[in-house]
């Protein structure tokens, strides 16, 4: 019984392991540009953007070679549905998967955030929360950071509990 038990712990904690050895994307970039957003009754129904460029890039962004004022190609953003390659740039692409926020206050300030998946080639797809803000059509801004995963932390968690049951049958 227990070395059927130690071969099942071995072969859970080379799974973990095998799953926890991915390679996410981490850092955030930030785009400015003009955009066009049209607004009906206090929600964003479309976005039109134009003449997108980098503003800062971090992590695996900046490590990509992804510098302030790259050019960014953008599809048009429906908030009410996902989008498939919302943006591209240096060999990154995001994908939109859904929408948490989207206001258009008196003045005419809008807000969209939600979550979305940035893609490239020798990472693993990573979810990433994104944000877009506009004031009356002016000093657009789009940004998408990482969301750190909990993966490291559950690893060591298993880590530590094999060790404390093979003492503990060690003991015995």
């Amino acid at each position: 019984m227990k070395k059927l038990f130690a071969l099942f712990t071995s072969a859970a904690l080379l799974f973990v392991t095998s799953v926890a050895s991915a390679v996410p994307i981490d850092g955030s970039v930030n785009f400015f540009g003009v955009s066009n957003t049209t607004a009906v009754s206090g929600v964003v129904t479309n976005v039109v953007f134009q003449n997108q460029n980098v503003g800062v890039a971090t992590g695996d962004f900046a490590l990509a070679g992804i510098v302030y004022l790259d050019v960014v190609t953008f599809t048009n953003l429906n908030p009410v549905a996902p989008t498939n390659a919302l943006w591209s740039v240096g060999g990154f692409t995001f994908d939109l998967l859904n929408v948490a926020t989207n206001t258009v206050s008196g003045t005419g300030a809008v807000e969209i955030s939600g979550s979305g998946l940035v893609k490239a080639i020798g990472f693993d797809d990573t979810i990433f929360s994104w944000l877009y803000t506009a004031q009356a059509g002016k000093n657009q801004t789009f940004s998408a950071s990482s969301i750190p995963a909990p993966a490291g932390t559950a690893l060591l968690g298993l880590t530590l509990l094999a060790f404390g049951l093979s003492r503990r049958n060690k003991k015995s």
